[in-house]
Parts: structure tokens; C-alpha cells; sequence
């Protein structure tokens, strides 16, 4: 046995992964079983928004003897106020901001404003006009010089009073 209730051949499984004293379950949403299986510290769900729901809420009970509890939830939003969605209206709604060295402004990226321009009707540039020699597409600020997108930045919310805090979106 690797550890309380677990044999070599669950660990050769190819959702279930040991290492040292814990253990990672990959389950889909489809079947309720898995859900029920595992007790658990930290949940991931990935793709909420297209997994079964009826699942999805008993899975919140997986953590329940937990000292840890963790929950990070990921989507596409798909429809408002549900799924994703749903729970970022929740939360204290953090964006990501880059401030840009030469100006100083921060900026939230979007791909319209910084990366591309429409120069007529459905028809878009890239506003960073060194790309082709630089092979590199920099984001731009509202200054006209490139921002490093992988430089310091800050998540800022919209409601910092909320008490439930967006950490991942």
C-alpha cells in the first residue's frame, strides 16, 4: 500500500498520480462516482462553465475534511451570470494592470486597443509597427511604446470590499 487505502495499481491509474505523501485525482464531470471517491484539499475545475453542474455542487463536499481548502474555478464565460461568470460577479472582480515604463500609465491589455487597430471596416493592423523586423508583437500603450507584458504588474479590483476574492481571473 502507498498510503491509507491506496494500492500500487490505483497509482498506475492514468487519473490518479502519487507523489510522496499526496496524490492528484483527474476526474471528468460527467460521472457523479468520481466525485464521491477522493476527499480532497484543493479543487481545480477546469472549463466550469461545460461541466455537469449536478456534479459540480456536490464536488464542494470533497473538501469537507479538509484543514486547507482550496477551490480554483477556470472557464470561457459562456452566459452571463452563470458559471464563471456567475462566480466573478461574485467576487471582488481583480483585472490585470501593467504600468508602462515610459509614461507611467497603468493599463488593463486588450487585444483591441494595445496589439491591433481596425483600419476600415473588419479590416485590423498591428499597432506595433517593429514587429515584422523584431519577430515579436508587442503590446502597446495609449503612448505609442511597447509594454513589457511579462514585466510587473498588479491584479486591482473593481470592489475591494467584496470579501470574496478573485485570485486567478
Amino acid at each position: 500500500k502507498l498510503f491509507s487505502g491506496t494500492t500500487k495499481s490505483d497509482a498506475d491509474n492514468m487519473g490518479l498520480k502519487h507523489f510522496g505523501k499526496g496524490s492528484i485525482n483527474f476526474v471528468g464531470s460527467i460521472s457523479s462516482r468520481p466525485f464521491f471517491s477522493y476527499p480532497a484539499d484543493e479543487l481545480i475545475i477546469d472549463e466550469i462553465d461545460k461541466c455537469d453542474q449536478s456534479n459540480i455542487a456536490i464536488a464542494d463536499e470533497r473538501l469537507s475534511a479538509s484543514t486547507c481548502k482550496t477551490i480554483c474555478k477556470v472557464s470561457n464565460p459562456t452566459i452571463q451570470n452563470f458559471g464563471i461568470n456567475y462566480e466573478y460577479n461574485l467576487s471582488d472582480r481583480k483585472r490585470w494592470y501593467i504600468k508602462c515604463d515610459h509614461c507611467g500609465k497603468s493599463i488593463q491589455p486588450d487585444f483591441f486597443k494595445h496589439v491591433v487597430k481596425e483600419v476600415d471596416l473588419g479590416v485590423f493592423v498591428l499597432r506595433d509597427n517593429n514587429a515584422m523586423e523584431t519577430g515579436e508583437i508587442a503590446l502597446m500603450c495609449p503612448c505609442g511604446k511597447p509594454l513589457d507584458r511579462f514585466g510587473a504588474g498588479q491584479w486591482i479590483p473593481d470592489y475591494p470590499k467584496v470579501d470574496r476574492k478573485s485570485t486567478r481571473l
